[in-house]
């Protein structure tokens, strides 16, 4: 089974993780699939400038983007005690989420905010009650105030932010005070950047904070929709498993289950107003699942339901990728 590969061996998870990546890219090696438009997004059109103008530039970069995050995420997961320190499992469902279907295979407007916003999310794991957490939320609010720029609806996540200090019962002017800093210092420098730079950003900016739209969700295949079934499923078997787990845990685990419940309501909320871009807003939804996701893979004892529903996951996004693209 899959959890024998990402929990057993050294080396040996690591090229599984990185085999996996590679497996349900093989087709989009030879014809990448073509990018969405970022017309509505100004500030990554700048930042990312010629790539979006060559489908193996993008392919090539969202490639390493989700190589970075899925082993970065996956490491603060084990430092942080939240999955056991062998474990390789949020690596791999990170990559198996956020790889699953051909339009996840390129650039697309969630990819730099998901990078910006995962981030912030390590950023408030750090924080506690037993000290100031000032550099942590500066950072944490710095973070999601970037993701902001990138895309302007995820600006709702500076609810998510006070929500971490009320969850480690820090929650004062002081701590309120240092998050709204941090959240506008990006902008307050943007802004600086292109008034001293005269750089051309400055009609972009109406566009930036267009009114904002309710879902509209093409027409996906019958496998995506299997895929998501499935994934639905397996998320609310994993939530709840994790749920009961997290009352015979430490408080820190506790705590940072919370912290991603509260991430993953945000996130899911949110989506209704991101219009077209919906079905990559909810790749944010996946950042706390995947994590749920670890915790419960990484468990010794788990049910062959569940690891047949994992595998049935893998072979439906294989498919997906390679034969149906």
């Amino acid at each position: 089974m899959l959890q024998n590969y990402i929990l057993k061996g050294s080396f040996r998870k690591i090229f599984f993780v990185i085999f996996v990546l590679v497996l349900l890219r093989v087709k989009a090696f030879f014809n990448p699939p073509p990018l969405p438009s970022f017309s509505d997004f100004p500030i990554q059109q700048w930042l990312l400038g010629p790539l979006l103008n060559s489908r193996y530039a993008a392919f090539v970069l969202n490639l390493f983007i989700i190589m970075g995050l899925a082993f970065g995420f996956n490491y603060a997961l084990r430092f942080y005690r939240y999955v056991p320190f062998r474990s390789y499992a949020g690596a791999l469902i990170f990559v198996l989420l956020f790889s699953h279907a051909p339009w996840l295979l390129t650039l697309h407007p969630l990819l730099l905010p998901l990078i910006f916003l995962s981030l912030s999310l390590i950023f408030t794991f750090r924080m506690s009650n037993a000290k100031e957490n000032y550099v942590q939320l500066y950072w944490a609010a710095f973070f999601t105030g970037l993701a902001a720029l990138c895309f302007p609806l995820t600006g709702v996540f500076i609810l998510y932010i006070i929500l971490a200090i009320a969850v480690n019962s820090i929650l004062g002017w002081r701590e309120i005070a240092v998050t709204m800093i941090g959240f506008f210092n990006p902008i307050i420098l943007l802004w600086g950047g292109i008034y001293i730079f005269d750089l051309p950003l400055h009609s972009p900016w109406q566009q930036l904070f267009a009114e904002m739209h309710f879902p509209m969700l093409r027409t996906f295949p019958p496998l995506e929709w299997a895929f998501t079934g499935l994934t639905f499923m397996l998320s609310l078997w994993v939530f709840f498993s994790v749920a009961n787990l997290a009352g015979k845990k430490t408080l820190l685990f506790r705590k940072y289950t919370w912290l991603q419940i509260w991430f993953l309501s945000i996130s899911f909320i949110s989506s209704f107003w991101a219009g077209p871009n919906m079905v990559y807003y909810l790749a944010l939804v996946s950042l706390p699942i995947s994590s749920f996701m670890a915790v419960y893979f990484s468990q010794e004892k788990r049910t062959l339901k569940s690891e047949i529903l994992l595998v049935l996951l893998f072979v439906l996004a294989v498919i997906q990728n390679n034969f149906f693209a």
